[in-house]
């Protein structure tokens, strides 16, 4: 039991550290480990992902209100910082593109999707 523990948890640091945050494909692949592991509909992560900001970790759209969305699933200060608050982040980081897709994924399992426009063409 402990070999398969071990076994797990090494094959998991492998996944991970190929996880490149400055990669489209890479941070792809880890929104559909994360919606797997966490239950949520793969399918709604990834096209809210792509619509919002095409997997690119740098998106800012300053037109929108309160300075703006920013990152890759394109979240205001005030909900991101508020709901990594809620979902208890550690050191919470609006430009790291994990921590995004992470809260969005948790965000969406709680039913709270309607917080991205996208959501709605979907």
């Amino acid at each position: 039991m402990l070999l398969a523990i071990v076994s797990a948890l090494f094959a998991f640091a492998l996944i991970a550290s190929a996880w490149n945050p400055k990669d489209k494909a890479s941070l792809e692949d880890y929104a559909v480990y994360v919606s797997h592991r966490e239950s949520v509909s793969t399918q709604t992560v990834l096209d809210i992902l792509r619509c919002e900001s095409g997997f690119n970790p740098k998106a800012w759209n300053k037109k929108d209100p309160n300075g703006g969305s920013m990152g890759v699933a394109q979240f205001q200060r005030n909900t991101f910082y508020g709901f990594a608050q809620k979902y208890g982040f550690d050191k919470p980081d609006i430009w790291n593109p994990f921590q995004q897709i992470n809260l969005m994924i948790y965000m969406v399992g709680d039913g709270l999707k309607y917080h991205w426009s996208c959501a709605k063409m979907i």
